[in-house]
């Protein structure tokens, strides 16, 4: 039996909004779009709603707005029996994307940053977490998680693609650092993405996961690289691909899988949040996970096609 983990998400939530377009429109056009969803976004509440969907117990801290979209993601939250804990600003973030229904790439267009204060977690009990989902909005308590978390508790926090020394000090400082494939390229911009890890290790410790989309995932240990394929299927958004990736992974890695397994399952999982639109209407069942893990295809990789699609992604 599936022991019941206690997840604890500690970041920013926003309102996103997704225009489905047969076709990015040109400077001074105007279209159609064939759909309009809208989902909670953020790293941590997309995180939080796959833990549920596999039957966790889920509490998010956050900062909503009091307004239309602070309390529509309240009630997404709650129907999904996942426990809120706001904290107040004046404006929730609302994000606009649109989504390109040929190839599934997106623009998005995100609200200002709004300047706040960290978020509180006194009164918490992070003692008894299993796992906490962390982002980088919020720095300062991803220190004193630090200093108050349990031993055994799998700590993963999403940097984004940003790669200031402060982020990535405390992004090697979680259970195992995520780096997405654009940070490589942006911290060593004129290297092949071989030597890109390998200078990235000096920075990140030596174990470190990087994640590339449709390519899959790329592991360092110690000077070895290995390579996980993605899930072979039509993806029609990437949002939140990598919100559930890191999920994903924290879960497995708190179940004691082995680390090549989890990122297996964490790439699955991802390819599977690409096959629908939109962010948290978008998250996998715990059906359809399993029905994939019996039957999966993946894609074939090399890092030569890797470094293929890096040099592309370079220029």
């Amino acid at each position: 039996m599936v022991k019941i983990m206690k997840i604890l998400g500690i970041g920013q939530t926003t309102l996103d909004k997704s225009y489905i377009l047969d076709d990015f429109p040109i400077e001074d056009s105007k279209v159609e779009s064939r759909q309009v969803q809208t989902s909670v976004g953020g790293p941590v509440a997309a995180g939080l709603l796959l833990c549920k969907n596999l039957g966790h117990e889920c509490q998010l801290v956050t900062k909503l707005g009091s307004d239309q979209a602070g309390a529509e993601i309240t009630a997404y939250l709650h129907k999904k029996n996942i426990r809120v804990a706001s904290q107040s600003i004046p404006e929730t973030p609302v994000h606009t994307y649109l989504v390109n229904n040929q190839t599934g790439t997106r623009t998005g267009i995100k609200s200002l940053s709004i300047k706040t204060t960290d978020l509180s977690i006194k009164n918490l009990d992070v003692q008894s977490a299993d796992v906490i989902l962390l982002d980088r909005h919020h720095l300062s308590v991803c220190t004193l998680i630090k200093k108050a978390v349990h031993k055994n508790t799998v700590v993963i926090m999403d940097p984004s693609t940003d790669i200031s020394l402060e982020v990535l000090s405390q992004l090697r400082n979680t259970t195992l650092p995520i780096l997405p494939i654009e940070s490589i390229k942006r911290l060593h911009p004129h290297t092949s993405l071989t030597r890109g890890i390998e200078l990235s290790s000096t920075i990140l410790g030596s174990q470190f996961v990087i994640t590339a989309g449709g390519l899959g995932s790329l592991l360092y240990q110690s000077g070895k690289i290995s390579l996980y394929a993605s899930l072979q299927i039509k993806a029609v958004d990437a949002l939140g691909a990598g919100d559930v990736y890191r999920a994903a992974l924290a879960l497995a890695l708190a179940e004691k899988k082995s680390l090549p397994d989890a990122i297996r399952y964490s790439n699955l999982v991802a390819g599977l949040q690409c096959s629908k639109v939109g962010n948290g209407t978008a998250i996998p069942q715990k059906k359809v996970i399993q029905q994939y893990q019996k039957y999966a295809q993946y894609q074939p990789i090399s890092m030569q096609m890797i470094e293929h699609q890096y040099a592309i992604l370079r220029q």
